[in-house]
């Protein structure tokens, strides 16, 4: 599963409890955008072309992509769908609970997916 970057978690630790929208940058071309409490969207840029952004809570919807053409998109809870691509064209889906399921695909067209349970 996919783990956010130090600077990010940092960046969401220290966000003020009392600013609702915090935007910043630094020497080495980070830049964070916080908006806090209640809403709780944290976007962030870093210099290599990384980007995040969260969205909780009671939507926990996270997505990042990197510079490598790779993307997660995750969106919980009570939905828990997980989908991932890299620049290889590997696509992971998954979805849960109660549909459990997970499909793969590869460059070539090979889909691989289950179904569970009671499927």
């Amino acid at each position: 599963m996919f783990t956010w970057p130090s600077h990010v978690l940092a960046s969401r630790q220290s966000a003020p409890h009392n600013a609702h929208i915090n935007q910043s940058s630094d020497p080495e071309g980070y830049t964070y955008q916080l908006s806090d409490p209640e809403g709780c969207t944290y976007q962030s840029s870093d210099p290599e072309g990384y980007t995040y952004q969260s969205s909780d809570p009671e939507g926990c919807t996270y997505q990042s992509s990197d510079l490598k053409g790779c993307t997660y998109q995750s969106s919980d809870l009570e939905g828990c769908t997980y989908q991932s691509s890299d620049p290889e064209g590997y696509k992971y889906q998954s979805s849960d609970p109660e549909g459990c399921t997970n499909q793969l695909s590869d460059p070539e067209g090979y889909i691989y997916q289950s179904s569970d349970p009671e499927g």
